[in-house]
């Protein structure tokens, strides 16, 4: 199958089921967004070469915290403000850092757990705002859609234009 195909079949499955994820919003919204925060951390420590399991494992529970935390204080803008699950946050981010201090034997560098913590925020809290988006502007639902045709077309035309 060709790549072109490959990219057809996914098109023809996955557009009906984001479209479908948008519409509904809620908790099922909330899972798809953090899956593509996940996803886009994954895509960014193999960027960034960071390949220890537990840093990643640290940074992915860090992220889904963070997005988690953004959802459920309802876009009030408070997740590090007053709310008991901070301390989720700050042990994850915590234990990324003091992997490379703490494991005489560890591979973790002071840049890697750094680039790890900047990842955490670079994709985990900046995704998290597709949340906010969605479920708490007016007409969220509708500039989710434009968001996400923006994208698509982008892509599109940058697929058919081979850059």
């Amino acid at each position: 199958m060709g790549e072109f195909n490959k990219r057809l079949l996914s098109s023809i499955i996955g557009i009906p089921l984001i479209l479908t994820v948008i519409y509904l919003g809620g908790p099922g919204y909330l899972l798809f967004i953090e899956i593509i925060i996940v996803a886009g951390l994954a895509e960014f420590l193999n960027i960034v070469n960071i390949t220890q399991r537990g840093v990643k494992l640290a940074s992915f529970l860090a992220a889904v915290s963070l997005s988690l935390l953004i959802y459920l204080n309802n876009g009030q803008n408070q997740v590090f403000h007053h709310n008991p699950a901070d301390l989720l946050i700050t042990i994850f981010l915590a234990l990324i850092v003091l992997s490379s201090v703490f494991y005489r034997n560890s591979t973790v560098t002071w840049q890697q757990s750094a680039l790890a913590f900047l990842g955490v925020f670079y994709v985990g809290w900046t995704l998290s705002y597709l949340l906010l988006l969605r479920e708490e502007f007016p007409l969220g639902r509708e500039y989710t859609y434009l968001l996400f045709f923006t994208i698509w077309a982008v892509d599109i035309g940058a697929y058919i234009l081979g850059k």
